[in-house]
């Protein structure tokens, strides 16, 4: 039986909503893959400069310096000569990492959230679009749980009714990194980033 006027018309509205979906979607993941870029570069660059930190405590500790652990006292971690005449310069640099430890603990765990949740995105957001772009390929009417399928039982013309789900989808607060929960412990960020560094690497 032939579709009627209305019924066409419909199907026509749902098609011309999910190509906008589409344009929006497209532009969306562009961002995203651009900014996810930049953050994988700047975690590298951090990674980077801790194994050249390690490699230079590693130099210290061979030239007489070593850590003092504060442990369950809660003393400070200090920096000492192993031997009378170790040089003051290896004791300086892990006196140096002491103090400096806190900020960068807090630095790679910040890049490392948000390589992390852009890849989430980013993922979120290439799914959403072979969806979308399926809709708008075949000119069939979009599922009933769909935004423009929703649209169109509603009546509504306004075709920025099928973008709704996708954008919603997509939304993130415009809070820094900080607010979103990092990894628990020290051990636990180490082992994160040891696998983003091999992911790195082959970036």
């Amino acid at each position: 039986m032939t579709a009627h006027a209305w019924e066409m018309r419909q199907h026509e509205r749902a098609r011309e909503a999910a190509l906008e979906t589409v344009s929006r979607l497209e532009r969306a993941l562009a961002e995203l893959e651009v900014e996810l870029d930049y953050r994988r570069s700047a975690l590298g660059q951090l990674i980077a400069e801790r194994h050249a930190r390690g490699a230079r405590l590693i130099d210290a500790h061979q030239r007489g310096a070593r850590f003092v652990f504060g442990g369950a006292s809660g003393s400070p971690n200090v920096a000492e000569a192993s031997w009378a005449d170790a040089p003051a310069s290896a004791v300086q640099v892990l006196a140096q990492h002491i103090a400096d430890a806190p900020h960068l603990h807090h630095q790679e765990t910040q890049a490392l959230v948000a390589v992390d949740s852009l890849e989430r995105r980013v993922s979120l957001a290439q799914r959403a679009l072979a969806h979308w772009r399926n809709l708008a390929g075949n000119g069939s009417p979009p599922p009933s749980d769909s935004p423009a399928s929703v649209r169109a039982q509603a009546g509504s013309t306004e075709p920025e009714a099928a973008t709704a789900k996708a954008a919603a989808a997509l939304r993130t607060d415009h809070e820094p990194f900080a607010a979103q929960s990092p990894a628990s412990g020290s051990g636990s960020l180490r082992n994160r980033l040891a696998v983003l560094a091999d992911r790195v690497a082959g970036w």
